[in-house]
């Protein structure tokens, strides 16, 4: 089961660094991972950390209950687990949870911002409506980061798609104290 690690919120989008209270911080122990949301959306800690995520990113003229679009993200400490076995084990339990006609179809040539690869996934079910159309992965070595894209069913495929590689483009991954370059491009 997913758990809640650690979230901090933090880095502005410009290069003063002040503070932004609408990004995704996690300090890892090899790696720096920022998180900025799509346009139009703002970050949410509190509602998402009680629904088991460390925290989501929401249409900002909504509230986390009335979204009808949620990118959601999960920070994880996984000393001396290896990724693929991570990877294998996660979606094994989202087939499981999701039923045995869930399928997952992996996204070809998936990147985060800074070009770094990410492992992601299409989630469907043939037989009903799952509210997690988008699951991705990334390798951090000695974390990992989970990102989901869960839509309410009125709300168009095509529509979260491109939210969903919105907040791909604004996930950046550094070298620990190198975090000038979330600050760059943004």
């Amino acid at each position: 089961m997913r758990c809640l690690l650690l979230l901090l919120i933090g880095l502005a989008s410009s290069a003063t660094a002040q503070l932004d209270n609408n990004s995704a911080f996690f300090e890892g122990e090899r790696f720096d991972y920022v998180l900025h949301p799509p346009v139009g959306f703002v970050l949410n800690t509190r509602d998402a950390r009680a629904d088991g995520y460390s925290f989501a990113f929401i249409p900002e003229d909504q509230t986390y209950d009335t979204a009808r679009v949620i990118i959601a993200g999960h920070f994880y400490r996984i000393r001396g687990l290896v990724f693929d076995s991570v990877l294998t084990a996660d979606t094994a339990r989202l087939r499981e949870h999701f039923g045995s006609s869930t399928t997952l179809t992996p996204l070809d040539d998936a990147t985060i911002g800074n070009d770094r690869p990410i492992t992601g996934f299409f989630v469907n079910n043939r037989d009903y409506f799952l509210p997690t159309l988008f699951t991705s992965y990334f390798n951090g070595e000695s974390e990992i980061v989970i990102l989901d894209c869960l839509i309410a069913e009125a709300y168009p495929r095509s529509a979260a798609e491109d939210v969903y590689f919105a907040a791909l483009a604004g996930f950046r991954v550094t070298e620990r104290r190198d975090i000038s370059h979330h600050l760059e491009n943004r």
